[in-house]
């Protein structure tokens, strides 16, 4: 992640194919009509659905998700270390990413899990 648009606190997810990257989303703070279909209570969407958006009507079923958080240290204002956190897809998401996807991975703060 580029430092100049890297901010302290990011959730990402990634949908691989293979060792492949296919597709990459964000939390953001604007709704989709997904987050309806999905159930989400809140205004916004997380970083699993975005990736959802962006793959469009592709076959998720052979693929795998990898959702991380980096949280930043920062010196005289400028973040310098991204840091690995916890990141386990909410109990929104959950349901939905395991039947769409093969293997899902989050981070944690000793590293990486699989759901």
């Amino acid at each position: 992640v580029s430092q100049s648009r890297y901010c302290a606190n990011k959730h990402l997810s990634f949908v691989l194919d293979k060792s492949r990257v296919v597709a990459i989303g964000h939390n953001r703070h604007k709704t989709h009509p997904l987050c309806v279909k999905y159930g989400y209570p809140l205004l916004g969407i997380h970083s699993e659905l975005a990736t959802l958006i962006q793959m469009g009507a592709q076959n998720l079923s052979g693929l795998t998700l990898v959702n991380i958080r980096l949280s930043g240290d920062s010196f005289r204002g400028r973040i310098h270390r991204p840091i690995l956190r916890n990141s386990r897809p909410c109990k929104y998401c959950m349901p939905w990413c395991k039947t769409l996807f093969k293997k899902i991975y989050y981070s944690t703060n000793q590293g990486f899990e699989q759901v």
